[in-house]
């Protein structure tokens, strides 16, 4: 991973633990990024930042989407969705049907990167 791919706000793993990500530092030699963690503050360097796979489980506790894997996004009067789809996102219109693949989108911080471009706002997300 590297500094380009998260955001402020975006939730990864670091040790194995769900943390969310406060700020972005870097230079030429050395990207770290600040997380909380058990309400502590910690500066890792980005090599040992992860991405959260998305699942249907986390998709379901943190994101708003349903049981059927869907989510409305509230742009256009609620008529499309995403929908986590084969491990990856796609839009659906009103009629669920996919209007488009978002094949890179398979982590919690892609997504959350992904709906801040779609709708200008951030994702509830609570892990």
């Amino acid at each position: 991973m590297n500094t380009k791919e998260i955001r402020i706000g975006n939730y990864v793993e670091v040790n194995g633990k769900v943390v969310k990500v406060d700020s972005i530092l870097g230079d030429k030699k050395e990207e770290v990024v600040v997380v909380t963690e058990d309400q502590n503050e910690l500066t890792v360097k980005i090599a040992e930042v992860q991405p959260i796979p998305l699942t249907g489980d986390i998709l379901m506790k943190c994101c708003e989407f349903d049981k059927e894997g869907k989510h409305i996004i509230g742009i256009d009067a609620h008529r499309h969705y995403l929908r986590l789809k084969d491990g990856f996102v796609t839009l659906l219109n009103n009629k669920y049907e996919d209007m488009i693949q978002f094949w890179d989108v398979r982590s919690l911080h892609q997504l959350q990167n992904l709906y801040f471009a779609l709708k200008g706002k951030e994702m509830v997300a609570v892990l």
